[in-house]
């Protein structure tokens, strides 16, 4: 890990911290983390100078610094290694790239929620009342089966004696 690459880190995390205490926030429902590396080499190489000085700075508009930059260099006649080292101080070349193709992303999903709770209670109460009324129609029979009988066998019993 290069030197700056740790500063940074621990002055993020710093801030993070910092910021964590004036902040009344909740945690988030989802998260996505990309894991990460750095890595460096020295560009642009001695091989790839006037390539990369005829692409980017001569082909660029007079306007720029940078070109204002190179033609004081080049007007001062100054030698490749002044000219590299001159690319090296003023131009970085940052190329960003996943470590890995799958991304890792957390949900934070309620396991049980208003809408299961309420058709849970439906559910049950549908239940309850489904079995009162056939309860209640069973009963209703019930005394109507004991009725019938109570008459049918005092029918018999007058018609017997």
């Amino acid at each position: 890990m290069l030197k700056c690459e740790a500063d940074l880190k621990e002055e993020w995390k710093q801030t993070v911290e910092d910021f964590g205490e004036f902040c009344n926030c909740s945690w988030p429902c989802d998260d996505v983390t990309y894991p990460g590396s750095a890595s460096s080499i020295v560009w642009p190489s001695q091989n790839s100078l006037q390539s990369f000085l005829f692409s980017v700075i001569i082909k660029t508009t007079k306007n720029t610094k940078a070109y204002q930059h190179y033609e004081t260099l080049k007007s001062s006649n100054a030698s490749q290694q002044e000219q590299y080292s001159w690319v090296q101080r003023h131009f970085l070349k940052l190329n960003v790239f996943p470590k890995s193709n799958v991304v890792s992303v957390t949900t934070e999903v309620p396991k049980y929620t208003i809408t299961d709770l309420l058709c849970n209670i439906g559910g049950c109460l549908g239940l309850w009342v489904g079995m009162s009324v056939i309860t209640l129609v069973e009963t209703i029979d019930l005394v109507i089966k004991v009725f019938h009988d109570i008459f049918t066998l005092q029918k018999k019993s007058i018609g017997s004696a």
